[in-house]
């Protein structure tokens, strides 16, 4: 895909915001996501309380994938980019949910895949899903209670290659001070992954919002691009740089 960069200087939005958080619930419908109600207020989406009681109520079996499945558009798009050739690194999936995406991963030969969820009963039942399925013990993919804001918590500094978002970042961009809370996540990515490591976010948030909070941490990353997708989406992608800018 022919990749977007704004300029550093794109004036962060705020209606465009808004319109993300719009395009987030109707993005959460059209991928069927366990929310209870059709009327959850935005900053719920940034509560770690709100996601924990959302998969503590799902039923162990669900999966549910968020914005767009992998198979189809986003398997060839993931295959076609950097991380296509980096299926030998550990990756990152931030935030899984409920979702297949780390499965479906490491089926495709990313043989060390870590997801992470800040809901322990989202992991669990990854963890029971992955037993169901009969994968022997020690082999898939790896799940971790962490919170994607403070990945440094959980694991030691370059521990990843890659990392990749489908909607955690979106979640995040609905809380008050979303630009604060976009500014820790990309932080906390920065601190895990390897030095020429790869970000790969799937996101209804307009690049107006995303593209000024990694351009202030041109210290951390470089290669900072964004290009429109599919049904309203963004993909972003961004290498963690391997030496100081001059």
């Amino acid at each position: 895909l022919p990749f977007l960069t704004l300029p550093a200087s794109a004036a962060v939005g705020d209606a465009a915001h808004r319109g993300s958080r719009v395009a987030l619930r109707r993005g959460a419908r059209r991928a069927n996501a366990p929310f209870r109600s059709a009327e959850v207020p935005h900053a719920c989406y940034a509560s770690p309380t709100y996601w924990e009681q959302t998969y503590a109520e799902s039923a162990p079996t669900d999966e549910k994938d968020w914005l767009v499945p992998y198979d189809g558009a986003l398997r060839d798009l993931v295959a076609s980019s950097p991380l296509g050739a980096m299926r030998d690194e550990p990756l990152i999936e931030l935030g899984c949910g409920n979702s297949p995406l780390a499965e479906r991963l490491h089926q495709d030969g990313w043989s060390e895949v870590t997801a992470c969820d800040i809901s322990t009963a989202a992991v669990r039942a990854a963890e029971a899903r992955r037993a169901a399925a009969g994968w022997p013990v020690g082999t898939g993919p790896l799940y971790v209670v962490a919170d994607v804001r403070r990945l440094g918590e959980k694991f030691v500094a370059g521990s990843f290659g890659a990392a990749v978002d489908k909607g955690t970042l979106d979640a995040l961009c609905c809380a008050e001070g979303w630009d604060y809370e976009a500014g820790l996540y990309a932080d906390s990515i920065a601190a895990v992954l390897r030095p020429g490591g790869e970000w790969l976010c799937i996101s209804l948030t307009p690049p107006s919002a995303i593209l000024p909070v990694w351009h202030q941490r041109d210290a951390q990353w470089d290669c900072v691009q964004c290009t429109p997708w599919q049904q309203g989406l963004y993909v972003y992608r961004a290498r963690r740089r391997a030496d100081e800018p001059q």
